[in-house]
């Protein structure tokens, strides 16, 4: 659909402040579903929603409608760094990342530069056992001795499942507030937890893993100077991993311990599948959390159709099935932006269908996420 652009002075901040977030997720929705406006693709950032990437500018206008009772036009308001539309759409809880951003990737017991391989890449604050990075969907967390003097020590519960941190603050009660706040509310937030264990003064930081909270708990310590003071601990869960599999059993009891988690960022995938000779054929690897993100994403309505899951599985989630839209015999990649939830009956015309090449434009052009990949030998 082709709109004439309006001539329309430039909007106000006070008045683009009046947008709120219940306004920027309908943008969303409008986004989602080809609402028709005058914005470009984003060329140097993205908002990052439930995994996938939105132009920030164009959600900004569109939320317009839903608070001035019209879309807005790219030159009523500026984006990019230091704009309103970015701190507004920060205010309200979205992430905002350069298009070149290459999320976090550290691997468990190896050894890192706190200020070089943590803070110079993702900034935050580097002194301190909490690091909160404005611009990323993470929280650093930095446990090690230092609690002893104050009456607490960070440690494992007895069979490991379980890893208690002390929150920050030296003098007086601790209070929820800064970066024990940001912890209580990371997965309301979308940021990840993400532990350290310092190896001693000046020397580096042991990764020890991306954690979720259990629950925050209360005792007493003394503060810096002996003082009986309220001292916070988090009692914090390793998050649950997975690794890509071949066997189909595997994969789905895997899916299954991973679906429902909250997704700060969509899972890597794999760019190329491994693929394995067996008395029966090929078979190609594939990644649990690619299939459960898809599958937690699509929220038991197919992709293609748009209806409810045919049937309740034994958990009582509505029945979808995941599909590479590139299919990986052909080389498609086993990741978010090629894969789709749909129901039986949509999965079969995508494969067997008369017109599964017209369902394949479709698809395409209806969800946000897919990169178009070429089959091999096409």
């Amino acid at each position: 659909m082709t709109l004439q652009p309006a001539s329309t002075p430039r909007i106000s901040a006070k008045v683009l402040n009046t947008i709120k977030r219940s306004h920027l997720l309908q943008a969303i929705h409008d986004f989602q579903n080809d609402y028709p406006h005058h914005f470009v693709a984003s060329t140097g950032y993205d908002l990052i929603h439930e995994g996938a990437a939105y132009p920030p500018k164009a959600i900004l206008g569109l939320a317009g409608r839903h608070v001035l009772g019209r879309t807005l036009e790219p030159e009523d308001f500026s984006g990019g760094e230091g704009s309103t539309c970015f701190r507004i759409l920060r205010r309200e809880g979205f992430t905002i990342l350069p298009k070149s951003t290459e999320l976090a990737d550290f691997e468990v017991g190896r050894t890192y530069n706190r200020r070089k391989d943590i803070h110079q890449k993702y900034l935050g604050q580097e002194q301190g056992g909490i690091s909160t990075p404005a611009e990323w969907p993470y929280i650093f967390l930095f446990t090690g001795d230092s609690g002893d003097q104050y009456g607490y020590r960070d440690q494992w519960n007895q069979d490991q499942t379980v890893f208690t941190l002390a929150g920050e603050g030296q003098d007086g009660d601790m209070e929820m507030k800064g970066g024990n706040l940001a912890i209580l509310e990371h997965a309301k937030n979308s940021k990840e937890l993400h532990l350290f264990k310092a190896l001693g003064k000046s020397q580096p930081v042991e990764y020890m893993g991306r954690f979720q909270l259990k629950a925050p708990r209360e005792t007493r310590g003394k503060d810096k100077r002996g003082v009986d003071r309220k001292v916070i601990l988090f009692d914090l869960e390793p998050c649950p991993s997975s690794h890509p599999t071949a066997d189909p059993k595997e994969l789905e009891r895997e899916t299954e311990k991973i679906r429902g988690r909250t997704w700060s960022a969509p899972p890597k995938g794999q760019r190329k599948p491994y693929r394995k000779q067996t008395a029966e054929g090929t078979v190609v690897e594939r990644d649990p959390e690619v299939r459960a993100y898809v599958l937690d994403l699509a929220n038991g309505h197919c992709e293609a159709c748009d209806k409810e899951g045919p049937f309740k599985d034994k958990k009582g989630r509505l029945y979808l099935e995941v599909h590479h839209v590139c299919q990986l015999a052909y080389g498609g990649t086993d990741t978010h932006e090629n894969a789709v939830a749909l129901c039986p009956n949509c999965h079969r015309a995508f494969h067997h269908g008369a017109s599964a090449v017209a369902l394949v434009t479709q698809i395409y052009r209806k969800v946000v996420r897919l990169v178009k990949e070429t089959p091999e030998n096409s």
